[in-house]
């Protein structure tokens, strides 16, 4: 029978323990320890949840075609089996052992056709994480092969194994964490590559994760051996105490499940009688959401969760935030983003800046932190209320001026997009040194100059009354030549240093004495000679440096890739350079067709979002410098193929001629994706394609490197699913034999366990008796310094007759003996911090 252990009354429920009903003894209340039959059906079909949800999930995932009925059928038998051995007492737990003999035999006669399945397998694996889309299949397999019974078969090993420890840990031990941690990896590792399982089955996987963790957290739940539940008394009346035994944890984790089927078909009911569609905008959440989720890993699940929480917070606002590489593919749909109105037709293509990225991390780029902007020199601009952004406008007010007026499509944007060279009056905010914003952002309008690149270099420079430009200057170079000082970042600079030796050009040489026109000359050439433009470059792999991996691996990407390794190019040739993302409106978009008798009317459309590089130029201000081929008239790849430009040499490309002189603008008004053929088509486009040629070889993703990766992966699952295992059985086990012991109806062995108990507690907070300390001294020192530990000396007074004495000890000694050791485990446990009680629960088993 379990014990009953009374607490100390309130001083509040004195009065009613005077006058009410006086409990001298403890309170013992038994149950029939037999397993409920639904409790039973309940668990069980929680577990198949997570069996059958987990094995076709990952056959979904990498569309392996296999023999369903047989899997299905092989799952079922496997679940039979060791869900009926699961379920009896523990002594029956030994017969796992003949069925693991019996596999084993199987798998060893059976043992090539295992191998065989297991590459056919690998082959589905790698045509799904292939991220060209090409067919690679890693083992090459005759073609008479029939795949899906050796794929089966392979499976069907598998399967043995998971179902024991599906079994094992869902219905035998009861593990939240062991049964996630057996489940999770077959759904991550199809996420890891982007690769989306079956709706249903994952479905089933996601009740079956809400089911464990319902019944963990219920509370209600069978912990101990004990066949009776305790009760604390509250004035004159009694109450079940946490560890009461009530059998309810299997209703509440069927419930979840009930509740989320339920939930599921009600919504597809009411969508379905209501007729209800969704909105453009909302399908673009959706699927930027979507995105999120199919990239999300655990090698790196802290910024899977950041760029989630920047998809649902931006929305389809027009929002940008600077990661990088996060999608296969980029797609549009064509919707209207801002309406822009001109009052002129403007000879140069205007860049609409909204985000500024000043800190390149290797998977983004970054804003400043607050405090770089905490210095004297913004100071003084917010007392002048004169900042960089207006410092353009003045330096080149002798050129043509118009205005230009946006409004967002979407009323609820808080965006601002400024175009370069505007004049900014008491209507904006300026936003540090980045941009502004306007406190009507639904529309707003700018005073912009109508100027080129070769204008703003070759301006008058004045001096402006009320800017500091060499404090800020020094600020500029101070933060955005900042570089990495990491081996991804010297392989880039190596990979330019390269470059310009083949021009028999020194890198530190060109740095020092080259003025930026050539060096931007240099790196728009070796950008747009060497890159391909496309919008399917495929995702940058975790743990890789974006702009590296661009630069060595794909060799090709969309504007984020071109304008990341031109700013980082700018910097390492000392010009002070940042990322910038937004909208690029091309000057020809501003035809006779959207003339209106007064204004240019152009329709700004989420397929001209776009990226770029700005640069500082002293004392003019920050200037848009564009790397990506095809806009702005910069050149594209097939510009530099011999076969279709045979007059061009190798030793003409770089020049200190301007780029914009020497190539042909491109007629189009957003980003062009060429081919062999030097077709020209837009990010509007769906389908993008990047090569016609049926020859591209492509090297196999599955190389040493990537395999090694993923067993690296596989074994760090494994090793912390082990170890959280043997964590979790070593506490089961130590605690379980205590509690055995205590519970012993001989009340000597239970009184000495429990003194065991109280020694090991004591010792933890620092309290140890000397071999030559009385026991009594020892009591009564403990009883002194620790506030909460009283009568102890009685206790030991107990311990000493039980270990020294034949005198008969009583159950009431006993209890006593008891109370008092579970009483200040309990007590040491609370008073503890989170560390020390996960130290004290799952190192050293004390609770």
């Amino acid at each position: 029978m379990k014990r009953l252990f009374k607490r100390k009354p309130s001083k509040n429920e004195l009065s009613s323990l005077e006058s009410g009903l006086h409990i001298e003894n403890s309170i013992r209340v038994s149950y029939n320890n037999k397993n409920n039959v639904n409790n039973i059906v309940f668990r069980l079909l929680i577990t198949m949840l997570g069996l059958f949800g987990t094995i076709f999930s990952f056959i979904s995932i990498f569309s392996i075609e296999v023999n369903t009925l047989h899997i299905a059928v092989s799952t079922l038998l496997f679940f039979g089996m060791f869900a009926t051995i699961t379920l009896l007492p523990d002594k029956f737990m030994i017969s796992i052992f003949p069925l693991l003999l019996i596999f084993l035999y199987l798998f060893n006669d059976y043992l090539s056709e295992f191998i065989i399945g297991f590459k056919v397998v690998a082959n589905y694996i790698s045509i799904t994480i292939y991220t060209s889309g090409v067919w690679s299949k890693y083992y090459e397999l005759p073609s008479n092969l029939d795949e899906s019974s050796y794929a089966t078969l392979f499976l069907i090993f598998c399967i043995f194994i998971l179902t024991i420890l599906i079994c094992l840990f869902t219905i035998k031990i009861h593990s939240c964490v062991m049964g996630f941690a057996l489940t999770f990896p077959f759904i991550e590792c199809g996420l890891y590559f982007g690769a989306v399982p079956n709706y249903v089955s994952f479905f089933m996987v996601v009740c079956y994760w809400i089911a464990l963790l319902s019944m963990a957290l219920s509370g209600c739940k069978k912990t101990t051996k004990n066949k009776s539940a305790g009760f604390v008394r509250v004035g004159n009346s009694f109450y079940a105490k946490s560890d009461g035994n009530f059998r309810i944890s299997e209703k509440i984790g069927i419930s979840s499940v009930i509740m989320c089927i339920v939930c599921v078909l009600l919504s597809a009911g009411i969508v379905s009688a209501i007729g209800y569609e969704r909105s453009e905008k909302i399908d673009t959440i959706r699927n930027d959401v979507k995105d999120s989720i199919n990239n999300f890993s655990l090698e790196d699940a802290s910024y899977s969760l950041s760029r989630l929480g920047n998809m649902l917070s931006s929305g389809s606002n027009g929002s940008f935030n600077g990661t990088l590489g996060q999608r296969d593919n980029i797609e549009f749909s064509g919707e209207e983003k801002l309406l822009l109105q001109s009052t002129i037709k403007p000879s140069n293509d205007i860049y609409l800046k909204s985000y500024v990225g000043s800190v390149y991390t290797g998977q983004s780029w970054d804003k400043l932190s607050k405090g770089d902007y905490e210095s004297d020199v913004f100071n003084a601009f917010k007392s002048n209320n004169l900042y960089p952004q207006s410092v353009p406008y003045l330096q080149l007010s002798n050129f043509e001026n118009f205005n230009i007026t946006i409004t967002s499509a979407n009323k609820s944007s808080k965006s601002t997009f400024v175009p370069y060279y505007s004049n900014v009056d008491d209507t904006y905010s300026f936003v540090y040194d980045t941009t502004v914003k306007a406190k009507n952002t639904k529309e707003y309008s700018f005073e912009v100059i109508d100027v080129s690149f070769d204008d703003v270099l070759n301006a008058e420079v004045l001096s402006i009354d009320g800017f500091d430009n060499d404090s800020y200057k020094s600020f500029v170079d101070s933060y955005y030549l900042q570089i990495e000082d990491n081996q991804s970042m010297d392989e880039v600079r190596s990979i330019f240093e390269e470059y310009l030796k083949e021009y028999n050009l020194d890198f530190e040489t060109f740095k020092s004495s080259a003025d930026i026109y050539t060096k931007l000359d240099y790196i728009k050439e070796f950008l747009c000679s060497n890159y391909e433009y496309t919008l399917s470059p495929g995702k940058t792999p975790i743990g890789e440096d974006y702009v590296l991996y661009f630069l060595t691996n794909s060799n090709k990407g969309y504007c984020s890739h071109f304008a990341s390794a031109g700013t980082l190019f700018c910097r390492m040739l000392g010009i002070p350079a940042r990322y910038v993302e937004g909208y690029y409106v091309s000057k020809d978009s501003f035809s006779d067709d959207t003339f209106d008798g007064s204004l240019y009317n152009v329709s700004v459309k989420d397929n001209v979002a776009h990226a770029w590089t700005e640069i500082y130029i002293d004392n003019i201000g920050w200037i848009d410098v564009e790397f990506t081929p095809g806009f702005n008239g910069n050149p594209t790849t097939v510009d530099f193929s011999s076969e279709n430009n045979p007059n061009v040499s190798q030793e003409d490309l770089p020049t200190t001629q301007s780029i914009e002189d020497v190539t042909q603008p491109m007629d189009t008004q957003v980003a062009p994706v060429t081919d062999v053929s030097q077709d020209v088509t837009t990010e509007s486009e769906s389908d993008v394609t990047t090569s016609t040629s049926e020859d591209v070889q492509h090297e196999p993703i599955l190389t040493p490197q990537t395999i090694k990766k993923i067993k690296n992966f596989i074994v760090i699952i494994l090793s912390i699913a082990l170890l959280v295992a043997i964590v979790i059985l070593r506490r089961k086990t130590i605690v379980g034999r205590r509690n055995d012991s205590i519970s012993s109806k001989n009340c000597k062995e239970s009184i000495l366990e429990s003194y065991r108990y109280i020694v090991l507690l004591l010792k933890h907070i620092g309290f140890k008796r000397n071999d030559t300390t009385p026991y009594m001294q020892f009591a009564k020192d403990v009883s002194s310094k620790l506030e909460y530990v009283k009568n102890f000396d009685v206790i030991m007074n107990i311990v000493l007759k039980s270990e020294l004495s034949n005198l008969e000890i009583s159950d009431d000694e006993k209890q006593i003996v008891n109370t008092f050791a579970i009483d200040l485990a309990n007590t040491i446990f609370e008073k503890g911090s989170k560390l020390d009680r996960f130290i004290m629960k799952y190192i050293f088993c004390l609770i």
